[in-house]
C-alpha cells in the first residue's frame, strides 16, 4: 500500500513538470531598445521592452499605467515568439505579439481603448535591439 501511494505521489509530481509550459520565462533577464511607431508611417517613439520573471514590461507604456504581464513564448528554429497583453485601468488593452532574433526584437501591437474592444484605436510596430 505504502508502495502505490509513493508511485501515486511521483507520478502526480512528474506529470506536473511535464505539463508545465517548456519556454516558460525563455526571454527573462533580456531588455531590448528600440523604437515604435504606428504602422505604415515612419515616425517613432523611443521605447525599452523587459522581460523578467515572466512578466514582459513595455517602459514607454509603463508612463500611462500599463503594468507588467505574463508573457508567453514558442521557440522556433533560430526565432523567439512572445505574446503579451498588458492592461491599463485608464486607457484599456495592448496586445504586444513578437519576436526574437539573436539581439533583435520586433513586434506589433494593438491598442484597445477601454470599453471600446471592437475596434482597435492604433496598430504599431516596434523594433529594437538588445540593450548592452
Amino acid at each position: 500500500m505504502q508502495r502505490k501511494k509513493v508511485i501515486a505521489i511521483w507520478l502526480t509530481m512528474l506529470f506536473f513538470v511535464v505539463a508545465a509550459p517548456a519556454h516558460s520565462g525563455i526571454l527573462d533577464g533580456k531588455t531590448f531598445a528600440g523604437k515604435n511607431g504606428q504602422i505604415g508611417k515612419n515616425d517613432s517613439e523611443d521605447d525599452e521592452i523587459r522581460f523578467a520573471n515572466g512578466k514582459f514590461l513595455s517602459v514607454g507604456c509603463a508612463e500611462y499605467g500599463f503594468g507588467d504581464a505574463d508573457y508567453t513564448s514558442k521557440v522556433d528554429g533560430d526565432r523567439i515568439f512572445f505574446t503579451a497583453d498588458i492592461y491599463s485601468d485608464k486607457y484599456g488593452r495592448i496586445t504586444y505579439t513578437g519576436s526574437v532574433s539573436g539581439n533583435d526584437l520586433e513586434a506589433t501591437f494593438v491598442w484597445f481603448d477601454k470599453g471600446k474592444y471592437e475596434r482597435p484605436e492604433q496598430v504599431k510596430w516596434w523594433k529594437g535591439s538588445i540593450k548592452k
